[in-house]
């Protein structure tokens, strides 16, 4: 069965602004955001029988950041927090988009995202009530 990961993409990044527009604390860059939307996206893949990777970039000099990869893709449903991205980033290493983001976080390491359920101290709260409730945001949009 072929699932539509990009609208899977885009239903997590809406149910992010949803939660970011009730809870007031970032904006619709989604800056901040990047760990749990990653998390959020690698579990909702898992879900469908899919094995995504989350990348994560941590580097002092210049910012740390997570996304998703699958398949030789890279999916990053909050690179508009850098500026000149498409809402969903998705593609290969040819397309632009992915290039320039390798450019700016060339060098990341797989992680569990399993560790992200229990990352108490995200400078957002805590982060298993909020992946809850991006989670509630997205079933009740699924019965719309």
């Amino acid at each position: 069965m072929k699932h539509d990961l990009k609208k899977i993409c885009h239903k997590v990044r809406e149910a992010l602004l949803e939660y970011d527009k009730k809870t007031e604390k970032i904006g619709p860059s989604l800056g901040g955001y990047c760990a749990i939307a990653s998390f959020v996206l690698c579990r909702c893949f898992a879900k469908i029988g899919l094995r995504p990777k989350l990348m994560e970039l941590i580097n002092d000099d210049r910012c740390s950041h997570c996304w998703v990869e699958l398949n030789g893709k890279r999916f990053d449903v909050t690179a508009t927090q850098f500026g000149n991205y498409p809402k969903i980033l998705v593609g290969t290493k040819r397309s632009k988009h992915v290039k320039m983001h390798i450019k700016k976080f060339p060098e990341a390491d797989s992680v569990s995202y399993k560790r992200y359920s229990y990352w108490e101290d995200w400078h957002m709260g805590p982060t298993p009530e909020i992946i809850k409730d991006i989670f509630k945001i997205m079933r009740k949009n699924e019965k719309l």
